[in-house]
């Protein structure tokens, strides 16, 4: 084990990050895949611990500069949509430089508090898991029922008729439970049945979170008609210490929640924690969804390298397991190291990242940009998994609308994960599938 290398590649990673930011809509996860994919075709060799490293290089990276596509180019991934219309509104402002640098602070004094627990995680979180393991079904089912719940019957005009204010105030409701039944019934298929090749299967979901995140926001920017502003690059940004601190704690325990327990993202415990926490203002907001994200990209890969527990979270943590096995107590602490170290350069970078994105949106405009995202996401999925990927794309794409043309809630697109693997946890899955004639 070459200690300095595997950091020299780590750094590297960060570097292939900062470049990928600006493709609005490609996830991370998009090229390690294809880096996994090479490697196992034979196509391209990659010594595995030198291929780990590099990955966590790229996911420190993107926890930092994915923020940037969707704050300038609103394109958002699962972990974003619960604070992008704050962040969005500060662009609208004139003040997406300061978003960016509201939301690179919160995932930095998050890293700091994620490097101070890791001589604590290998004690802890086994006892956690312990505990709350035989309640992980209610766990996420309570997480469903609270995601549902906040679709609440609203109505901005008094019309005179009773059927008129009904349709107003049930619309966006109705449309919500729509967008999350079907996005539950489409994870069922695709966990049971995928319609991808068996040694492709790694990346299976990959077309539908790309087809229910990436690609409406995309087709709306390309629709639309975004006026330009000009955005102001200050030297500061006004927020106080209590509020960074409390952003970035709150984010923290939201990210580690996330990471932790299967089927729940950043945005999904952000929320909750945002809540559980009494958050009020955009600025604490927008700190402590950005320290939940990093956390929860983060973390659930530090605990692919944990010595005392064998758990698996996040598509990372599963890609890499399969060409690398983590197999002495050195790699979990030179991990979190690596990390602390690339989120420390990744903020330094952020500045300059973010001052050539703003230039970039002003010279081509966010409509161009979003086309490249477009024909980007296609050329990725066909790249994964054929044209059987391009179909669940498309059929992803039409799920993720719904909340955009009828003003729902998107995080009733995260069904697609929570309810097959709900329904796994308690046991119902295969029965279900059954019943729907998935199997055979």
């Amino acid at each position: 084990m070459d200690v300095v290398l595997l950091v020299l590649v780590a750094l590297a990673g960060v570097i292939i990050a900062a470049f990928s930011c600006f493709i609005p809509g490609l996830h991370i996860y998009n090229l390690i895949a294809i880096i996994v994919l090479l490697h196992l075709s034979g196509a391209v060799y990659i010594d595995p611990e030198i291929m780990c490293f590099l990955f966590i290089g790229m996911i420190v990276g993107y926890s930092f500069f994915n923020v940037i596509t969707s704050v300038f180019m609103s394109a958002p991934d699962e972990s974003l949509m619960f604070f992008i219309f704050p962040a969005q509104r500060y662009f609208l402002e004139g003040r997406g430089f300061e978003a960016s640098m509201l939301i690179g602070v919160g995932s930095l004094v998050a890293v700091m508090f994620l490097a101070a627990s890791v001589p604590f995680l290998p004690i802890l979180l086994p006892r956690i898991w312990e505990l709350t393991r035989p309640l992980l079904g209610w766990l996420i089912l309570l997480v469903i029922v609270f995601i549902l719940l906040t679709e609440w019957p609203r109505g901005l005009e008094r019309s005179e008729s009773r059927w008129e204010r009904f349709k107003e105030a049930w619309s966006s409701p109705l449309a919500g439970f729509l967008t999350f039944a079907l996005a539950g019934f489409f994870g069922i298929i695709l966990f049971f049945k995928p319609p991808i090749p068996p040694e492709r299967g790694f990346v299976a979901i990959t077309p539908a979170f790309i087809g229910i995140f990436a690609l409406p926001w995309a087709i709306t920017n390309v629709l639309s008609k975004f006026p330009k502003v000009e955005q102001h690059i200050t030297d500061s940004i006004n927020v106080k210490v209590h509020e960074i601190i409390r952003g970035g704690g709150a984010g923290f325990l939201a990210g580690m929640f996330g990471a932790f327990f299967p089927a729940i993202t950043a945005g999904v415990a952000g929320f909750l924690a945002g809540h559980a926490t009494a958050q009020k203002g955009d600025r604490l907001f927008i700190i402590s969804q950005g320290a939940s994200r990093a956390i929860y990209y983060m973390g659930a890969f530090l605990l692919f390298f944990l010595p005392t527990m064998h758990i698996t979270r996040g598509a990372l943590a599963w890609m890499t397991g399969l060409v690398f096995t983590p197999e002495r107590v050195e790699y979990y602490y030179l991990a979190a190291f690596t990390m602390l170290l690339c989120a420390g350069v990744s903020f330094l970078l952020l500045t300059p990242i973010t001052k050539l994105a703003i230039k970039l949106v002003h010279r081509y405009g966010i409509r161009t940009l979003s086309i490249f995202s477009i024909i980007s996401c296609i050329a990725i999925v066909l790249v994964l998994t054929s044209w059987e990927g391009l179909l669940i794309m498309a059929v992803g794409a039409v799920i993720g609308m719904i909340p955009l043309l009828f003003n729902c809630r998107r995080s009733n697109t995260l069904a697609v994960i929570l309810v097959p693997l709900g329904l796994n946890i308690i046991g119902l899955g295969p029965t279900i599938a059954e019943l729907l004639g998935l199997f055979g």
